[in-house]
């Protein structure tokens, strides 16, 4: 049977473009070491899904100074095989390099194939970065090794109930040239948590399928004529993907563009803000939505009563994409981005709500970095307008810079090492929410030539 461990996680991923976090002490942005997070298939001996697409914070186990794919599979089965990595897993060098001796407690001589994001590995030793999706899987056929790795062209989707989801099922296959190329595959059954579906794919890969019931599903595929490693789409039906950012009542932040999945939670027929955060908790804070948040009818609406474990007698605010939203029934929809906050300050209420002109960037090492710091505020009919923000500090990973805003609100700072940077600001002068714009530094521009096919390593682990 199945272990039905879901990635989450994923489907927030694909929906909201963002890789977002609970808060930790981040030291510094050396992507070498500092623990990233990966999503990870694994196909047991009898070729049945023992994860699919399971988050795994992936530590530098064996000291090596890189983040692998070995120690992608390692914390893996550290995390969720019982008995731990000890028990379930094992590699060791041989003539083709790092290779596998053991999947999910499976021994078969060094049989197993592993890709990433569905291209095909050169080595154990080959780097994963943050969001990968690293897939492993044990050869049933130890024989004649027919074992077709095969993928759909979405590994994630949002849906309606009822609502059509179209995929394309290809395998992995080799031209005459041995250059890898994709295959339709036809006939192949759909199954859904494990269970098969009247669904099958056409001559070109495809199939339409819907699921009538909400929830996180697992979508995969089997075939009569072919042996299939397991594919995995996750689907999350009757959910708006989100993220949340929120901050406690000392100022410190406690989720950063944390993606949350949103149901329906008070079953009121919306996805609303209220459901949002309610979401947010029951997924993140320890103990969930009953320890951490509530919520309640008052003079002025359904009010916030608790965030984040803060009773302070309803001093609250929250944003929707940066615009002050007029009750905790507001809608949300895929994509959005919510920030909370809890009142530092119960006297004055000078917390001023503020914002990047970006949450997430991309640049390339030694290239400056601009941000614009613009605060929440009304004109004097009311009207809601931003202001810069002048004289605030940056912080980056926790830590104040000496890079200060400008009277435009404007600052530029370098970025000299690769990583994610986590960047906020301080003021003197104003009690600000903080702001957060995440960073990701690369050395080179990725391209899609960039990514190695990386065929020779499967074939020595037993294709």
């Amino acid at each position: 049977m199945m272990k039905k461990r879901i990635a989450v996680g994923a489907a927030m991923l694909l929906a909201t473009g963002t890789i977002g976090m609970q808060v930790m002490a981040a030291e510094a942005a050396d992507v070498s070491v500092e623990p990233i997070e990966v999503y990870v298939t694994i196909a047991d001996s009898e070729g049945a899904l023992a994860l699919a697409q399971e988050p795994v914070a992936v530590t530098d186990m064996d000291d090596d100074g890189v983040l692998t794919i070995n120690d992608a599979l390692y914390c893996a089965h550290e995390a969720c095989y019982e008995g731990g990595a000890e028990a379930g897993y094992g590699s060791a060098f041989g003539d083709y390099g790092l290779s596998m001796t053991k999947l999910w407690g499976a021994e078969n001589g060094g049989s197993y194939g592993y890709r990433v994001n569905d291209q095909s590995a050169w080595s154990l030793e080959d780097p994963v970065a943050d969001g990968d999706y690293v897939n492993a899987y044990v050869y049933t056929d130890l024989t004649a090794w027919s074992d077709t790795y095969c993928y759909f062209d979405a590994p994630i989707g949002l849906a309606e109930k009822e609502e059509e989801i179209t995929l394309v099922l290809n395998a992995a296959g080799y031209d005459e040239a041995y250059n890898p190329i994709a295959v339709p595959v036809a006939g192949a059954v759909i199954t859904v948590d494990g269970e098969a579906t009247e669904f099958v794919t056409d001559e070109e890969g495809k199939v339409t399928l819907t699921l009538d019931e909400e929830g996180i599903h697992v979508i995969s595929a089997q075939s009569e004529t072919q042996n299939l490693v397991p594919p995995v789409c996750t689907a999350a039906v009757g959910f708006k993907a989100v993220t949340v950012t929120i901050s406690d009542d000392t100022g410190a932040l406690v989720l950063i563009q944390e993606p949350v999945l949103v149901n329906d939670a008070d079953e009121d027929g919306a996805i609303t803000i209220h459901d949002a955060l309610f979401c947010a908790h029951e997924q993140n804070y320890e103990g969930g939505a009953e320890a951490g948040y509530a919520s309640e009818e008052g003079e002025y609406g359904l009010s916030m009563t608790l965030l984040w474990g803060v009773d302070n007698g309803g001093s609250y605010g929250y944003y929707v994409n940066d615009v002050s939203a007029w009750s905790l029934l507001d809608p949300v929809a895929t994509g959005d981005c919510i920030n909370a906050y809890a009142f530092t300050d119960l006297t004055a209420w000078s917390d001023t709500y503020c914002y990047f002109n970006s949450r997430e960037m991309d640049v390339t090492v030694g290239d400056a970095a601009e941000l614009v710091l613009l605060a929440a505020a009304f004109d004097s009919d009311y009207n809601p307008i931003t202001v810069p923000v002048e004289g605030a500090v940056l912080v980056v990973d926790g830590e104040a810079t000496d890079i200060v805003t400008d009277a435009e609100g404007k600052a530029v700072f370098t970025v000299e090492k690769e990583g994610l940077y986590i960047v906020s600001a301080v003021s003197d002068s104003q009690t600000l929410v903080p702001p957060v714009c995440l960073i990701h530094a690369q050395e080179t521009e990725v391209t899609a030539e960039g990514v190695a096919d990386g065929s020779a390593e499967e074939t020595a682990d037993g294709e």
